[in-house]
């Protein structure tokens, strides 16, 4: 059964069920994707396509956007992440694994 977009009752109890979104389903996010600049769009959107259970490096990110190198970048964009519930910026690590940077509690 597809997803109707925007519900985020059913967002909330497919993610906590571990539920992996499609590109399609990440833009449907109920997210006023547009009130956050270019860059940081892209790097939360990629955030938000991380399955559960599973991280990926600021580096990573960085090249998944086209910008590789621009780890920091990264960085500073999931530091002002509106959204942490709905895109999960405690996904991303520092370079070899490490929890670096996550300021949000």
């Amino acid at each position: 059964m597809a997803r109707e977009p925007g519900n985020p009752e059913r967002f909330l109890r497919e993610y906590s069920h571990g539920k992996v979104l499609s590109s399609r389903e990440i833009s449907a996010l109920p997210i006023a994707w547009g009130t956050v600049p270019a860059f940081q769009r892209k790097v939360l959107k990629a955030t938000a396509g991380i399955p559960y259970g599973r991280t990926a490096t600021y580096g990573e990110i960085a090249a998944e956007v086209g910008s590789p190198g621009a780890a920091r970048a990264v960085g500073a964009a999931l530091s002002r992440n509106p959204w942490p519930i709905l895109v999960p910026c405690h996904r991303v690590l520092g370079k070899g694994g490490r929890l670096v940077g996550f300021g949000k509690g």
